[in-house]
């Protein structure tokens, strides 16, 4: 009997905002460096990602994304894969959260990744 599991590359980042051209660079060169296959953004502070917008800043093998929208200047989450690699099962999005379910193509493996973003309240 042969055992085959999959190895992957796995990245999360407070980004900060990806309104910058130059930081959109850094970001995707990040990722493509480390051959990232499924990435966490957090305080994208975007509304509103379209596919034009997410390939200025994701690799091509990230292919495939969830996003939640910022709220005016601050929050917004996004989390991409490579749809070579998995299959989107399921997601659901929460005020600070995002989840996706996502199935391994390779060993038919089946996982959660929540990416989490919330505001700091000053006390």
């Amino acid at each position: 009997m042969t055992t085959t599991t999959m190895s992957f590359s796995f990245g999360c980042w407070n980004v900060r905002g990806l309104g910058d051209l130059i930081k959109c660079d850094l970001v995707r060169d990040t990722f493509v460096t480390n051959c990232s296959d499924i990435v966490l953004l957090k305080e994208t502070k975007l509304s509103n990602v379209t596919r034009y917008k997410a390939q200025t800043f994701l690799p091509h093998n990230l292919d495939t994304f969830i996003h939640l929208d910022a709220v005016g200047a601050s929050g917004g989450l996004l989390t991409a894969w490579n749809s070579r690699k998995f299959k989107l099962i399921s997601s659901s999005q929460h005020t600070f959260s995002c989840s996706v379910h996502l199935d391994s193509e390779l060993d038919s493996k089946q996982f959660w990744i929540t990416n989490v973003y919330g505001p700091a309240f000053k006390r």
